[in-house]
């Protein structure tokens, strides 16, 4: 039985003590981009800090099983700011010591926004138009294919930790 409830609330205001934090599953797809942050330091803030307090807080409160949407590319040794952020929230979430952990680390994100990014559209055209010779690993993903993927593996039984790269996205069923 999946219930969903969508709470609106700064996250930096929460003390781990909220109902709503004791859940079986904590799902995170909290992202920005560098630009958006406006610096390194608030991009951290927002993909790497707020994040893993929240899957601190619910593993505190009994969470067994702890979903992250990363990026294609991690690396705690990249040159590549972004992908050092993820790669140590990746390690940061996996440290909670969550019995069931489930990254996913897909490429560009295809989806509706409601804010206008250039880059993203004109990678997500090229992506589109070129994707019969663009390999699979980069490849771009739609955003509800993600959310499939993960809604099909909320309730596994598999402990452990399992990273769904780019291209077991791209399979999953709509």
């Amino acid at each position: 039985d999946i219930r969903l409830r969508p709470i609106v609330q700064p996250l930096e205001v929460l003390t781990g003590d909220e109902e709503f934090l004791r859940v079986s599953v904590v799902i995170c797809a909290l992202g920005t981009t560098i630009k958006k942050a406006g610096s390194r330091e608030e991009f951290q803030r927002i993909d790497h800090d707020l994040p893993e307090m929240v899957f601190r807080m619910c593993r505190a409160a009994g969470a067994h099983h702890a979903m992250l949407v990363s990026s294609m590319g991690v690396s705690p040794t990249s040159t590549v700011f972004y992908a050092k952020v993820k790669a140590a929230l990746e390690a940061s979430v996996v440290a909670l010591g969550f019995p069931q952990v489930t990254i996913v680390r897909p490429s560009l994100l295809l989806g509706d926004r409601k804010e206008f990014r250039l880059g993203e559209r004109l990678g997500a055209f090229f992506m589109r138009s070129l994707s019969a010779i663009v390999p699979r690993r980069y490849r771009a993903v739609e955003s509800n294919r993600v959310a499939a993927y993960l809604a099909a593996k909320v309730n596994a039984a598999d402990q452990g930790i399992h990273i769904a790269e780019n291209e077991a996205l791209l399979g999953t069923p709509l």
